[in-house]
């Protein structure tokens, strides 16, 4: 089983959390848990999500929800992602 954490703080909104996490559902088939800004996505060995698949899927998040311009997706130490404030 491989779990991937995502460091949903930088969305200062909660509600954006919940769409983040009902996207990564929809999108990948799996419930993820909620704890707080972090959302834990735990895939079985027989659905396996390549990590540039979950990359993919968060990207697309940013696109659907409006923000691609002032967020983009990174990739914490691994199995992780976070989302950052672009700089401009």
């Amino acid at each position: 089983m491989v779990s991937y954490t995502i460091d949903a703080s930088e969305l200062k909104e909660s509600e954006k959390v919940e769409e983040l996490s009902a996207f990564l559902e929809e999108a990948l088939g799996v419930k993820p848990v909620v704890a707080g800004k972090e959302i834990t996505v735990s895939l079985l060995e027989d659905s396996m999500v390549p990590r540039k698949e979950v990359k993919s899927v968060l990207k697309r998040y940013l696109h659907y929800a409006g923000v691609k311009e002032d967020f983009r997706v990174l990739s914490a130490p691994y199995p992780s992602f976070k989302f950052r404030k672009k700089s401009r």
